[in-house]
């Protein structure tokens, strides 16, 4: 506890000392106290001369006397003429927000610790941004997650050729504020839109009638949904679509490879499958109890082995999921899909 207090009070002095010569924006934050939340953090350098770079190794989530919890990810920012400039995104884990409730504290800080490369020495410089846990109505505004979807619920669907297709995008944030973005449909970017968001804390967008979801080039379409603003450091999401010409498309049968009810972690983190033929790629969605797509991906590989930040982020341990496979040929038509499978997350 000791050594906290000293630590602080060191950066107190180091950044009078150097007459705040790294800046952070926002310098305070508030985030909601039910969830995990994200950070979009700007770092502004000036009136450093002789210094070429200013870099940082990590971060840390701390109240006065009690270490919350790190973050490894590494910040350098250049300097030249004595200024320089560098963002983050940062993810404030639930596990930080229940440590802190623990202890009784409502606020804590996230540190960074930065060393200036200068011409005559390297000198320490220390950021601070005060975090407010609240409710998700009184957070500031941010974007916690995005879900793409068809009439059938799902990532994918199979239309006819010029027939009307609509797709949807559930926003979950806290605050409130102005969501701006845009649709994207095969990498062709639709008109922006600007939607005010409220309330409820969750809003459901249709793609825009005018001018519609095309539907009159048969193969394999993909639609993104990205987000201009607030600038929210999640993975634009994506779903796909295919267009039939008509024709009768003789779809097999792929076999998982991974038994039923297998258990999964981290350490055996595979779901596997039989492979189509030489060129196939596949899609492969991951399910909730409801059959909602709750994780969805692409592999040309007959095995998909599920990334950290989904078991992080996703996933729950103990919890039973389902999942299956579609395949497409290299013309992007349908030939191939799974029955339902299930895996469980290990404890």
């Amino acid at each position: 506890m000791k050594r906290i207090f000293q630590f602080l009070a060191l950066v107190s002095l180091t950044i009078s000392a150097l007459n705040a010569a790294i800046t952070v924006t926002p310098s305070s934050t508030r985030i909601s106290q039910a969830d995990a939340g994200l950070l979009s953090l700007s770092y502004q350098v000036s009136g450093v001369g002789t210094c070429t770079l200013a870099s940082s190794s990590s971060g840390t989530f701390s109240t006065s006397d009690q270490i919350l919890g790190t973050v490894s990810t590494p910040v350098s920012i250049p300097i030249s003429s004595g200024y320089g400039s560098a963002s983050e995104t940062v993810m404030v884990p639930y596990s930080v927000l229940k440590r802190a409730q623990e202890l009784g504290s409502a606020s804590f800080v996230f540190i960074r610790q930065f060393t200036l490369t200068c011409a005559s020495a390297s000198t320490p410089v220390t950021t601070i941004v005060n975090i407010t846990q609240t409710s998700d109505v009184a957070a500031d505004f941010a974007i916690k997650r995005v879900q793409l979807y068809f009439d059938n619920r799902r990532a994918e669907t199979t239309v006819k050729r010029n027939s009307t297709l609509h797709a949807y995008a559930d926003v979950s944030f806290s605050g409130n504020g102005l969501l701006r973005g845009y649709w994207e449909v095969d990498g062709r970017a639709y008109p922006p839109f600007i939607e005010h968001l409220s309330g409820m804390q969750s809003v459901k967008l249709t793609f825009p009638e005018v001018p519609p979801l095309p539907t009159f080039t048969p193969g394999s379409h993909i639609i993104r949904f990205v987000i201009t603003s607030p600038v929210s450091g999640l993975r634009s999401p994506e779903i796909i679509y295919y267009v039939t010409d008509d024709e009768e498309v003789r779809v097999m049968t792929i076999l998982p490879s991974t038994a039923a009810g297998a258990i999964i972690d981290q350490a055996d983190n595979t779901l596997a499958w039989s492979a189509l033929k030489s060129g196939s790629y596949y899609f492969i969605e991951m399910m909730d109890d409801s059959k909602e797509t709750i994780f969805s991906a692409y592999t040309k590989d007959p095995f998909y082995k599920i990334p950290d930040f989904a078991f992080r982020h996703v996933f729950h341990k103990g919890n039973t999921y389902k999942w299956r496979v579609k395949g497409f040929d290299a013309e992007g038509k349908l030939i191939g899909e799974s029955p339902i499978s299930t895996f469980e997350l290990s404890l």
